[in-house]
């Protein structure tokens, strides 16, 4: 199940209108990664080793700075869509993704 983000095509202008565009595909992809995310961060230590956990995190950062501006502002806005597929403390750390991941 996707969500669409909406923006107000009244203010916003035909850049910031094809910004938040993203293919399917696209969206599929940052909802992996937050997925990925939670998992790591929520599961309990005695599954995950808490060190390999953190590595995989600085894995998905560096590979998501590495990315042009323009994408990285489309994916924090992405991360901040999906959260609402989400609830309570899991959809703000989805929405807080984009700080953690140094791409807002």
């Amino acid at each position: 199940m996707l969500i669409s983000c909406h923006v107000d095509v009244r203010r916003a202008g035909q850049e910031d209108r094809k910004r938040f565009e993203m293919s399917s595909q696209s969206r599929q992809l940052v909802k992996v990664i937050a997925d990925i995310a939670i998992a790591l961060e929520f599961t309990d230590e005695s599954l995950i080793n808490p060190d390999f956990a953190i590595e995989l995190q600085e894995s998905i950062a560096a590979n998501l700075q590495s990315l042009d501006e323009a994408e990285m502002e489309d994916i924090a806005g992405e991360f901040i869509c999906i959260s609402a597929l989400y609830n309570g403390e899991i959809a703000d750390y989805v929405r807080s993704l984009p700080a953690n991941y140094g791409i807002e």
